[in-house]
């Protein structure tokens, strides 16, 4: 994923809404890339779509425990 380079993504601070934000792929894309971070998000989208966005939640945490 690619992150602008003139944002300081780093110095985000708690809580990050993002209201539309799908599965949450900036999120999961955000931790990944700065993993010492301490900002939480939340992530607000239909229902079908957040339940979707747990799966891959879900599925993303349990890759990083392997």
């Amino acid at each position: 994923m690619f992150f602008s380079a003139d944002f300081s993504w780093n110095e985000l601070t708690s809580p990050v809404v993002d209201v539309g934000g799908g599965i949450g792929s900036l999120e999961i894309a955000l931790t990944d890339a700065y993993p010492e971070s301490p900002v939480k998000f939340v992530v607000f989208d239909i229902p079908e779509t957040a339940e979707k966005g747990r799966k891959v939640r879900h599925h993303a945490h349990h890759l990083k425990e392997h």
